[in-house]
């Protein structure tokens, strides 16, 4: 892990509040239609907030989140937690197929 990442972010910046991430599910919600969407992937999720959301409303999306700290998973509801991967961005990351929507 990169020193600098690492003393830069803390975890309990993990732990936030829902109602950012409701506003900007809203907002996104506004220019994508959802219910024909496949699959959706969030770079850099945090704790999975924007994916949980996404979820509970559209189940049949599959979903993916990257972060970079582990205990984003950690803090991750269950309902998604398998679905965030540990990764550094920084380096190539190998996706297993291509994404409708890409949030980063």
């Amino acid at each position: 892990m990169n020193e600098k990442i690492k003393t830069t972010y803390i975890e309990a910046n993990y732990m936030r509040e829902i109602q950012p991430y409701m506003a900007y599910f809203r907002a996104i919600e506004e220019v994508f239609d959802f219910s024909i969407l496949d699959d959706f992937a969030d770079l850099g999720c945090n704790n999975g907030c924007l994916l949980n959301i996404l979820h509970k409303k559209y189940p049949h999306i599959d979903i993916l989140g990257l972060d970079y700290f582990e205990w984003a998973k950690k803090h991750a509801d269950a309902s998604i937690r398998e679905q965030i991967k540990i990764a550094d961005l920084g380096l190539p990351y190998d996706f297993t197929k291509n994404y409708s929507i890409v949030n980063c």
